[in-house]
């Protein structure tokens, strides 16, 4: 019985796993993330990048700032950056636009 209850949330939780970006590895070896005018995903964790303004967003909350310097000129991004522009827009406060 307890089988029929976890085989389908096994699945639903795969089911769910968002695609990484693209990325490329540095000389020093350390990854960096391409950033793409919209969704942009690492490690199951989507947001919103606005390469007009640089700024990022998770639905329903009002856009934040990229943490300095982080965004490269050829529109990468370090991991630790991306975790750090994640970290921000996820603490923006909500604009009130949860259904778009």
């Amino acid at each position: 019985m307890k089988a029929l209850l976890i085989l389908p949330t096994l699945l639903v939780i795969t089911a769910c796993e968002a695609p990484n970006s693209a990325t490329r590895t540095t000389a020093n070896g350390s990854t960096e993330i391409k950033l793409q005018n919209n969704q942009n995903c690492w490690d199951n964790r989507c947001m919103r990048y606005h390469a007009y303004n640089g700024t990022f967003s998770i639905p329903g909350r009002y856009s934040v700032n990229a943490p300095a310097g982080a965004i490269q000129s050829d529109g990468y991004i370090s991991v630790a950056a991306f975790q750090q522009a994640y970290t921000r827009a996820s603490r923006a406060s909500y604009n009130g636009r949860e259904n778009r």
